[in-house]
């Protein structure tokens, strides 16, 4: 018994003591068989069996509490870039590890249905199956010569497929080195981020929209400036994810620096090769690029128009 039930239990009985009697505050529960009054003894057997339910009650409280379980959360990187063909490691930890019990199991949902993934049993077209004491060591292969990336969805379930905790990851698959759609055998320099003017900077870094919250905004940025990071290290898949989501949460830079990675021009100055253009896509963020407020929107959009 908890030192709160102690002193619940000696409070009560005071009570009983201090208010007992025959016209105590207490007497207008006497029809009840185990409060009645039958003598001077009868005080303390009723601060007894006061004390003793009130002790069930809290323990019973207590036990509920500590069974409620602690949350789970799945660490492992927000971007995971592969080269095709190529087995890559997947790290992926759980904390607390005491949800490693038998029965549990790590779910990948998103992945191409030809994807290799180590340590693991298909359960649907897009989804593997990984138990917990095979987590270590866990690698995933992706076939195939076309680039491309994915929404995954890493879930932790009991055995009775009740979901446990939850994390959302981007899986980039680029060409394996010195082939076409690489950087030319590897020789050719990383994109490298472009100068920017100051007036550029003035509407890249504009305040977002005031509908905004202030955890969206900072959401935004944090996204943005993922983003930003990965086109620097040459990784456009990966950087238009980022860009996609702040852009979704309104920042105006993001929709902006979105559009710029279908853009020709853009693609160019970026010094990115062997990535397709896409005009219609480019357009459709840089309207709404100026929809959230970026003014130089319009003029990006000229130039696709051939203005």
């Amino acid at each position: 018994m908890s030192v709160a039930q102690i002193f619940g239990g000696f409070w009560i009985a005071y009570c009983s003591f201090r208010f007992a009697g025959p016209r105590s505050r207490l007497y207008t529960f006497g029809n009840a068989p185990w409060l009645k009054w039958h003598g001077p003894r009868s005080r303390l057997l009723v601060a007894v069996r006061i004390t003793m339910y009130f002790g069930i009650l809290a323990g019973s409280i207590g036990s509920v509490m500590a069974q409620q379980p602690s949350q789970t959360v799945i660490v492992i990187p927000l971007v995971i870039q592969l080269q095709l063909g190529k087995q890559t490691s997947v790290p992926i930890r759980l904390d607390p590890p005491s949800v490693l019990g038998a029965g549990n199991f790590v779910q990948l949902r998103g992945l191409p249905s030809n994807a290799v993934v180590s340590n693991s049993f298909v359960i649907a077209p897009d989804a593997w199956a990984v138990p917990l004491h095979r987590l270590q060591g866990l690698t995933l292969t992706i076939p195939g010569e076309t680039p491309g990336h994915w929404d995954v969805t890493v879930v932790l379930v009991d055995r009775a497929n009740t979901m446990l905790a939850e994390a959302k990851i981007i899986v980039v698959a680029v060409p394996p080195l010195g082939t076409s759609g690489s950087q030319s055998n590897g020789s050719a320099p990383k994109p490298v981020q472009p100068a920017v003017t100051d007036a550029e900077q003035s509407t890249r870094l504009s305040a977002p929209p005031v509908s905004m919250s202030p955890v969206d905004r900072q959401r935004a940025f944090s996204l943005y400036s993922s983003g930003e990071e990965q086109i620097k290290n040459g990784n456009i898949y990966a950087a238009r994810k980022f860009f996609q989501r702040a852009a979704e949460l309104g920042l105006a830079q993001a929709a902006l620096s979105l559009g710029g990675t279908f853009d020709a021009a853009e693609l160019a100055r970026l010094n990115v090769i062997g990535l397709k253009p896409d005009v219609d896509a480019a357009r459709d963020w840089y309207e709404k690029a100026r929809a959230l407020g970026a003014t130089e929107a319009d003029q990006r959009l000229s130039r696709l128009a051939g203005k």
